[in-house]
């Protein structure tokens, strides 16, 4: 979620000189292919006429963007890397990084091809749902939208040079503090494959003080994390980041739960989040900044990588506006105002989209579980006012990409269901996958019950073991014909046949019922399932892809 920054400096003119030009892996996960090699060996044609030196410091994600684009239009780049470990597919997997489509806009102006690697390597998740949910219960009918549904995940092995960034930059603007955002950020990749993986692609989880993430990024991967407002420097006990994080987000919906269950220890990470506001001015003389070293933000809108990529092409722009005017007056190249050009173009945009990083922060975590305070007129402002803000951050600068359209190849997959689900009920559980489970929650006698698995048998049954799905218990509160469970239409009901003591259903909503006897009552996934007058035989809801161990 962190992309490097990057300082470049125009040396002036060329003469003949080595060039380095270091590229991350595209894959979706920690593999090398020949998408890979395909996109090195694109890059790193040198072009025949050099028309100046560049030197970047640092190749990370803005600075190896703007390497190839500055390198497509005839420049002469040496890019400067600390640590190229990752580039080599070397070292610890460090996760995935997002691409939206104003970046990917941008790199296919930059390089068609590359994009297209890019895109074929990585996870899009441009196609499928994406959008706001209650963390305590799970339902989206509470706060919803469509974030801009070409959005996609791609993962790239990120460089990291931290520290050669930041002493350029003190050496330009003195030292600066970071500013930090009050909240710590866990994250993770787990083996997990949520049973809606095919139409929902990117959920965020919304709670007090709190707020969870998480993505299918391919290879039956999924990332996530997790933010908690809390002061600055924490620490946990050595392999004690698992249980703190079942601690804070215990109580939240299963999926949350899971996740962190299917996570192994030494793949969680901790960091504290940290901006640092936009400077006004970039850069002196023949040297300037992008990315994180100029407008480090809060991973909050997943924009860090997408605007130092759109950095990177818009700086490139300008030096070649720059060399096309020497060429055409028979003067030197400006650089000095080619720099000033490129940053006086991205300062707006960028301290915009930086600000909104941090209201989202502020937006996710003032969100209280259950409150039900969206009215109409509120989900009238999610709906527009909200796409609208998206609609100007995704298309990015996309208007100044030399005649290209205003959105990126992926923007033809969009897919606006989430919208319908606000009003249908019953439209997310029909699009789920897996199979549905009755998972024992209770302890003492009953603490042997294993999963009972729920078959779809749409015919009216009377005894859930004519399905295979069949229970028996031999306790004081449990009638000897309790109760049945049945499958219609695709959705299962639990009927109490007049038992002695009762069923009773908890919803994900935390309300707690007695069922009518004889009247079948739905129930959804996550809901709690209570057999009998205490809970000794109770059963949580589950859909899962793969079979409880």
């Amino acid at each position: 979620m962190a992309t490097s920054s990057t300082v470049t400096s125009l040396l002036g003119a060329s003469c003949r000189a080595r060039t380095l030009l270091a590229l991350p892996s595209t894959s979706a996960s920690p593999r090398r292919g020949p998408g890979r090699a395909r996109l090195v060996a694109a890059a790193a044609t040198p072009a025949p006429e050099p028309k100046a030196r560049v030197l970047v410091a640092g190749g990370g994600i803005g600075g190896l963007a703007f390497a190839l684009a500055a390198k497509r239009r005839g420049f002469d780049v040496l890019v400067l890397e600390r640590d190229v470990s990752a580039v080599r597919g070397e070292g610890r997997y460090r996760g995935p990084i997002q691409l939206q489509s104003n970046a990917l806009a941008a790199l296919e102006a930059i390089d068609a091809a590359a994009a297209e690697e890019v895109m074929d390597a990585g996870c899009v998740t441009g196609d499928r749902i994406n959008g706001f949910v209650d963390g305590v219960s799970g339902s989206w009918a509470l706060l919803a939208l469509v974030a801009r549904t070409y959005i996609n995940l791609m993962s790239l092995h990120l460089v990291r040079s931290i520290h050669l960034i930041l002493l350029v930059r003190k050496k330009l603007f003195g030292h600066s503090e970071a500013t930090y955002s009050g909240y710590t950020c866990y994250t993770g990749v787990a083996d997990f494959v949520p049973p809606d993986i095919d139409t929902v692609g990117f959920r965020l989880l919304l709670g007090r003080k709190q707020y969870f993430g998480f993505s299918d990024v391919g290879a039956s991967k999924v990332q996530w994390y997790a933010f908690h407002k809390e002061e600055a420097g924490g620490t946990d006990p050595e392999n004690g980041k698992k249980k703190r994080l079942l601690e804070i987000f215990g109580g939240w919906c299963d999926i949350v739960v899971d996740l962190i269950n299917a996570t192994e220890e030494d793949a969680i990470l901790r960091r504290d989040i940290y901006d640092r506001p936009p400077i006004m001015n970039w850069g002196r003389g023949r040297v300037t900044l992008l990315g994180d070293s100029v407008h480090a933000m809060q991973p909050n809108l997943g924009q860090a990588g997408c605007m130092a990529i759109e950095d990177g092409y818009q700086l490139a722009v300008e030096l070649e506006s720059a060399w096309q005017e020497s060429v055409k007056s028979g003067a030197p190249m400006d650089i000095v105002s080619s720099l000033k050009r490129y940053e006086k173009e991205r300062r707006l945009r960028v301290a915009i989209i930086h600000g909104l990083a941090r209201m989202a922060a502020i937006m996710a975590t003032v969100y209280i579980p259950h409150s039900g305070l969206l009215t109409k007129s509120s989900r009238l402002l999610i709906k527009y006012g909200m796409d609208m803000m998206l609609s100007w951050v995704l298309t990015g600068n996309s208007s100044k990409l030399e005649g290209r359209p205003l959105r990126c190849l992926l923007s033809d997959k969009a897919n606006d269901k989430l919208y319908q689900w606000l009003e249908d009920d019953d439209a997310m559980e029909e699009a789920m996958g897996g199979e549905w489970y009755l998972f024992p929650t209770s302890r003492g006698k009953s603490s042997c019950l294993q999963p009972v698995r729920l078959f779809r048998d749409e015919q009216s049954q009377s005894d859930p073991s004519e399905s295979g799905s069949s229970l028996s218990l031999s306790l004081p509160q449990i009638s000897e014909r309790h109760a049945t469970i049945t499958c219609k239409n695709k959705a299962f009901y639990v009927t109490d046949l007049g038992s002695e003591h009762g069923t009773w259903i908890t919803d994900n909503a935390g309300r707690l019922d007695r069922m009518p006897p004889n009247f079948p009552v739905r129930f959804r996934p996550s809901d709690l399932i209570q057999f009998g007058y205490d809970k000794k035989v109770m059963f949580r809801v589950k859909v899962l892809n793969t079979h409880p161990i």
